[in-house]
């Protein structure tokens, strides 16, 4: 069995479950309770929305993303041109 049909599983799970949590709030907690919260949920949505932006367009120079992401690159580049250079030695001296 291939990674993807579990991984469709998964996902249709994730959602059926997210849907039944949904419709089970819906029923237990009343409409006047709900209404309340809808300003700091939208509030928080902007902040989220703000934090994946700064992630998402970050080019490694000053962003959140950069600041995460950059020394793992760098050390990862070393790396690769470590056996770069290695693979070269070898095959010129055979």
């Amino acid at each position: 069995m291939t990674t993807v049909v579990p991984g469709v599983l998964m996902v249709i799970l994730c959602v059926l479950f997210a849907v039944g949590g949904l419709k089970l709030v819906q029923r237990l907690v009343p409409v006047a309770i709900r209404a309340r919260h809808n300003d700091v949920a939208g509030f928080i949505y902007a902040v989220l929305g703000v934090v994946y932006a700064a992630l998402v367009v970050g080019n490694g120079r000053g962003s959140v993303s950069g600041v995460v992401c950059h020394p793992w690159f760098l050390a990862q580049r070393e790396h690769t041109q470590l056996g770069r250079r290695r693979w070269q030695n070898l095959l010129r001296h055979t």
